[in-house]
């Protein structure tokens, strides 16, 4: 690392725009809340990102930048929240490596509408720390992008003022912002710039994905960790895309939210807005089938050229090697609470599944063991996440890249986990190493958190999770179709629900001809 010791346990690293100082704790150097695009506000909200504005002397950095407003969720804690919120965060690993260590790079989840790198759960506890994985040789990197209406707001005079003739996907370039900052400073803290990984979840997984399949996105990048993407859900939850003409009706939706429609001009009235109200109008809610308007990555033909399905399975992505996987219970998080009839069921499965509901039934019918909850459960956990995930690792794979598959099936011995089994996010402190014994976690889940965090990081480095004293885990191909379950036993699966994920590639790609 190429740094400057300012003081005991504080150093200085150079960047493009200026030094920032960071701190030592346990071994490892932390930079917080470094800013690697200037603030979005004022006449720069609704704009791609512009460069940071250079800075004399030395920035510290030791402490969490804010994170985009969003709507309130009292099930964790954010810190700061503001409209400049366009900062990242490192940690790397303190003493001569030698070799120049891989960079991962993580992109939070949270439906593209809340979440951040900052995000603490209710004990207190950092979720995204990056310190147990730069601990095991990786540079850590996590980063804020724009959210919700501030991140992905299309509006046809937001399209005409574009030199690209488009808008709305200002979060993907956020966070193609700070890729473009690692290309460029990452080895100032001694990473190496050439190794670079992406790895996230949920909303962050399908960042990345999205990212995989844009030109705007080539070079920046070699692997992918997809952890837990709803890559095509249309339903339920926030859809994955908008076309450019939907999402500029809600653009038009929201300026007469906001009285700004009958303005002489439109956009200067909606930049002299207030964050809060700009949420209000909104009306974003958090949760299953949210209220409010739909925000979230849009296919405009820039960006993203195409559906990302589509262009997945006719091979326009980029050459990376991926892992990818789902839990075993993912869709309990989101239907904890849900009152749900078997007409009511029955409904939503016609509405989805359409010509192949019958199927689906027949797969998934309401009156199995567990009622129409569980039926409804499984359901949407192998539709929407086992089967995107089995489909983009054989396409990865079809390129003559390596590809991963795998399913998480460790119940955590917590509260939530009594409760909602292995669900949607249950892996993360595991990734992370972040496994609070007052919430119950013991020693299986420290060897389970290890062997992740191991499998992650030989990723980042080679492009291939496995390493000596390791379970074996097979590269994925279609022929053999072959998973690794994350749990107790680590065990290596065929076939994985493999009736439901070739219905769900039916109704979900039916219309795209491979070319």
């Amino acid at each position: 690392m190429d740094f400057k010791e300012t003081g005991p346990c504080r150093c200085a690293v150079s960047t493009d725009a200026g030094m920032v100082e960071g701190r030592l704790e346990e071994g490892i150097w932390e930079f917080l809340g470094i800013p690697y695009a200037a603030p979005p506000i004022g006449r720069l909200r609704w704009k791609p990102p512009q460069p940071v504005p250079a800075w004399e002397g030395v920035r510290p950095c030791k402490q969490f930048g804010d994170s985009c407003p969003q709507p309130e969720a009292p099930w964790y804690g954010l810190g700061g929240l503001g409209e400049d919120c366009l900062y990242l965060n490192v940690w790397v690993a303190a003493g001569e490596t030698g070799e120049p260590p891989p960079v991962m790079v993580w992109i939070h989840g949270g439906a593209f509408l809340s979440g951040s790198t900052s995000l603490e759960l209710h004990r207190g506890l950092p979720l995204y720390n990056g310190r147990g994985l730069a601990g095991r040789g990786a540079v850590v990197v996590t980063i804020n992008y724009r959210l919700g209406p501030l991140g992905f707001l299309a509006h046809p005079l937001l399209s005409r003022e574009s030199p690209a003739g488009v808008s709305g996907n200002y979060g993907l370039l956020d966070q193609l912002a700070a890729l473009e900052w690692v290309r460029r400073n990452i080895g100032g803290f001694g990473g190496d710039a050439s190794r670079v990984t992406l790895f996230g979840e949920s909303a962050g997984a399908t960042s990345i994905l999205d990212l995989v399949a844009s030109p705007l996105a080539e070079g920046l990048f070699g692997g992918a960790i997809a952890e837990s993407s709803p890559f095509w859900i249309r339903h339920l939850l926030p859809p994955a895309y908008r076309s450019l003409s939907r999402a500029e009706e809600v653009g038009g939706k929201l300026a007469r939210a906001l009285g700004s429609d009958g303005s002489r001009d439109v956009l200067a009235d909606m930049r002299a807005r207030g964050e809060e109200e700009i949420l209000a109008a909104s009306r974003l809610e958090i949760g299953l089938l949210p209220g409010g308007m739909d925000f979230g990555p849009v296919v405009d033909g820039w960006l993203l050229p195409d559906r990302p399905e589509t262009l997945f399975s006719r091979g326009k992505i980029h050459d990376v090697d991926l892992i990818i996987g789902s839990n075993r219970d993912e869709a309990n998080f989101f239907l904890a609470g849900l009152d749900c009839s078997a007409g009511d069921y029955t409904k939503f499965v016609r509405r989805m599944a359409g010509e192949q509901a019958e199927e689906a039934l027949r797969l998934f019918p309401p009156g199995r063991e567990g009622g129409v909850k569980a039926a409804l459960s499984e359901m949407v956990t192998a539709f929407e996440f086992a089967a995107p995930s089995r489909f983009l690792a054989r396409c990865v794979s079809e390129r003559g890249r390596r590809a991963y598959l795998y399913r998480f099936i460790r119940v955590p011995p917590t509260e939530q986990g009594r409760d909602l089994c292995a669900c949607h996010g249950s892996e993360l402190p595991y990734v992370f190493g972040e496994l609070d014994t007052g919430e119950g976690y013991g020693e299986p889940d420290r060897r389970l958190s290890s062997t992740i965090m191991h499998y992650w990081v030989n990723f980042a480095r080679a492009g291939d999770p496995n390493d000596d004293g390791l379970p074996a885990w097979p590269a994925y191909e279609g022929g053999s179709d072959l998973s690794l379950e994350l749990g107790d036993g680590m065990a290596v699966m065929s076939g994985l629900q493999k009736e439901a994920c070739d219905l769900a590639e039916e109704i979900y790609l039916s219309g795209i001809a491979d070319t």
